[in-house]
């Protein structure tokens, strides 16, 4: 339950100040709120809502609810739509989430290819992991072809951004 809270609080900080429609912004907020209250059915609906009127930020929330069923019933298709809905205004970590997605096949269909390339999307939007993922991609021929010197570069930017993977993914190529 903490770590439900956690989650959604942490989110709360990034995202609110990070979204690019400042539409719905009430309705995620009274979202997080009822979250930190323990009501995760409440806040689910009141991160639709935010959605349902263009805030990326709630349709992110919304996403992570129905991908992890935090007061919902888990629906990775769902997700999935929410969480492209999101990318598609540049939301870092929903572009990450949908590229999980794809490369795990919960609720769409499993494909290296379109988790790269939301990986990247998750990378321009400077999330570390995103990075990571793609420098993976090129490093091993998964999706892309082989590159070492772009796996590296991939690397590189995941370290610059405190993504530790990253750090050591470089220090290996590096040697």
């Amino acid at each position: 339950m903490l770590k439900i809270i956690a989650i959604f609080s942490i989110l709360y900080g990034v995202l609110i100040t990070g979204c690019s429609n400042q539409s719905g912004r009430d309705d995620f907020i009274a979202g997080v709120e009822a979250g930190k209250a323990g009501d995760n059915s409440k806040a689910t609906k009141l991160y639709q809502a935010s959605c349902d009127q263009g805030n990326d930020a709630g349709c992110f929330n919304t996403g992570v609810a129905y991908d992890r069923g935090i007061g919902v019933k888990e629906n990775h298709a769902l997700a999935a739509t929410l969480y492209e809905k999101a990318c598609e205004d540049k939301l870092g970590f929903a572009c990450q989430n949908l590229a999980i997605l794809y490369r795990t096949g919960n609720g769409v269909k499993n494909s290296y290819f379109r988790a790269r390339e939301y990986d990247e999307k998750g990378c321009d939007s400077d999330v570390g992991a995103s990075c990571y993922n793609v420098g993976v991609a090129y490093n091993i021929g998964q999706a892309a072809r082989q590159d070492k010197t772009k796996a590296k570069e991939y690397f590189e930017k995941a370290c610059n951004l405190e993504y530790e993977d990253g750090c050591s993914a470089y220090a290996n190529l590096n040697n």
